[in-house]
C-alpha cells in the first residue's frame, strides 16, 4: 500500500487562490450590475462608462488580438473602436434592450471583427 504525503501548505495556498478566483468573478459581475444600472439611469454618466472600460479593455483586448492572429497595433485600434461605438451605442439607443453591458461589448466586438475581415479581405 502507498500513502500520499500532501504538503498541507500547498494544499491551503491552491484553496485559497481558488476562493480567491472565485471572489474576483462575483466581484466583477456585481460591478457590471451595478455600473449597468447607473448607465441605464443616464446614459451620459462618463464616469460609469469609464469603469466599464477599466472593466472591460484587457478582456476585449485579449479576445480581438487572438482573432486577429497576434497583430497587437490592429487589435489595439480594433479594441478602442469598440468601447467607441458601445458608447454611441448607449448614447443613441439606451440600455433597454440589453441584458449586460459584457453582452453588449462583446457582441459589438465579435461584429467589429467580422467587419474587420470583410473590409481586409477585398
Amino acid at each position: 500500500m502507498q500513502f500520499f504525503t500532501y504538503n498541507y501548505l500547498e494544499i491551503t495556498m491552491n484553496f485559497k487562490n481558488q476562493i480567491q478566483k472565485i471572489h474576483n468573478i462575483l466581484v466583477k459581475k456585481n460591478q457590471d450590475k451595478e455600473l449597468f444600472l447607473k448607465l441605464k439611469e443616464s446614459k451620459n454618466d462618463t464616469e460609469s462608462f469609464i469603469a466599464v472600460y477599466d472593466l472591460y479593455v484587457d478582456h476585449i483586448f485579449r479576445f480581438i488580438y487572438f482573432k486577429l492572429n497576434s497583430n497587437k497595433e490592429e487589435a489595439e485600434d480594433l479594441t478602442s473602436a469598440v468601447f467607441l461605438k458601445s458608447w454611441n451605442y448607449i448614447q443613441q439607443n439606451g440600455l433597454t434592450d440589453v441584458k449586460t453591458l459584457r453582452a453588449l461589448i462583446y457582441k459589438i466586438a465579435r461584429t467589429s471583427i467580422v467587419d474587420y475581415y470583410r473590409k481586409n479581405a477585398q
